[in-house]
């Protein structure tokens, strides 16, 4: 339901309730007609916030910032886009010959810089680090240098992406821990050179294990000493342990809150999480869970959020925004944070059915409360 209707509804009945506790007590030939028309007023409205729940708007903490990734090399997002979504951030990555797409002054710009930034070939699938080490210096930082030449304005750049994950020959973006502390230890040292203060990132882990982290430390314990944060992919992973069995969505991998405080303990560095999603063709359960993970984040203090992916294309489902670019639920949600007027909803007083998404709740609902202060249900 649009959230403006639910927020008149509700101080509607605030109106009512004073009005009836004002002329309860009239004189008695009155006193029949007042309490009958009262009652017809009150009971469909009742019976309407039992259905669709309490409004309640809430202050996100202001230390989470929202934005969305998209493919730089098939699409840029277009004014009326951007327009339409309001993000903070925008990530995307640099594939040779790159471009750099220009957006409006406010929009923040995360950059990814990986294999498909570099010219030279990246000795993927191998675990030699002196092979790795030989890429840095020929290839990756040579090729980094030029870009921070080129272009200088970037807010953010992330070294790599999914450096810990190797799912087959297919995908394998992996760099053995020390061959990445190596890499991270030089990027980090170029850009703050050029610019100190263009944020670095360290690449979006994807396998779910901190321990890559105190590898990558164990290698070189100054490997991140110039690291502004340690980023994440947290896909399948249950905010509050919500949908971990019988929804639309499954979300096998772990509690989301667990993972974001492991992670900030292996590198004593906040985390951001460079990509979550869901590419799932049911929206309204895609749209109940970016709702949960944005509260998450913005609990737990994670510095940046990007949602993968921007748009709905061919058989994926990933987007904020369909193909016709009409906002989905998840897009709607992703306005919330990025405006901060978080929206939330009572859980109705009904039976919830097997395999439908239950929604946040507000431990009260006064308007601006901060949303740190809410409760999951």
């Amino acid at each position: 339901m649009d959230r403006n209707l639910r927020v008149h509804v509700f101080h509607l009945r605030l109106k009512i309730s004073g009005f009836i506790r004002q002329y309860w007590r009239v004189s008695d030939s009155n006193r029949l007609f007042l309490r009958f028309s009262a009652l017809l007023i009150v009971l469909p409205l009742t019976l309407f916030t039992t259905l669709f729940g309490t409004p309640s708007v809430c202050a996100l903490d202001q230390t989470t910032e929202y934005g969305f990734h998209f493919a730089s090399q098939f699409v840029t997002p277009s004014a009326q886009q951007l327009a339409l979504l309001h993000p903070q951030w925008m990530r995307y990555g640099l594939v040779v010959p790159y471009a750099m797409p220009t957006f409006p002054a406010n929009i923040k710009t995360l950059l990814l810089f990986n294999n498909e930034s570099v010219t030279v070939q990246a000795p993927l699938n191998s675990a030699d680090v002196a092979a790795w080490r030989n890429y840095v210096d020929t290839g990756y930082i040579p090729e980094l240098t030029r870009f921070l030449h080129v272009y200088p304005f970037s807010t953010a750049i992330e070294i790599w992406n999914e450096e810990d994950l190797c799912s087959g020959r297919s995908y394998c973006p992996k760099v053995p821990a020390a061959g990445y502390a190596y890499m991270i230890k030089r990027a980090a040292s170029t850009i703050k050179s050029f610019n100190a203060n263009i944020q670095v990132i360290m690449g979006g882990l994807g396998a779910g294990n901190p321990d890559y982290i105190r590898n990558v430390r164990n290698a070189d314990a100054s490997a991140l000493k110039q690291v502004d944060a340690v980023g994440i992919h947290p896909y399948g992973q249950s905010p509050s342990g919500w949908c971990t069995s019988q929804c639309s969505g499954i979300l096998p991998f772990g509690d989301l809150t667990t993972a974001i405080h492991a992670y900030k303990e292996a590198g004593g560095l906040p985390v951001w999480i460079t990509e979550v999603g869901a590419n799932n063709p049911d929206k309204y359960w895609q749209g109940q869970y970016a709702q949960k993970v944005f509260l998450s984040a913005a609990q737990n203090n994670v510095g940046v959020v990007i949602w993968y992916d921007m748009r709905d294309s061919g058989n994926s489902h990933w987007g904020l925004i369909d193909k016709n670019n009409n906002l989905k639920p998840s897009g709607k949600a992703f306005v919330q944070v990025s405006k901060n007027t978080f929206v939330t909803t009572q859980l109705p007083l009904r039976a919830v059915r097997r395999g439908e998404p239950t929604k946040i709740r507000a431990g009260d609902s006064s308007i601006g409360r901060p949303c740190s202060r809410m409760v999951e249900r």
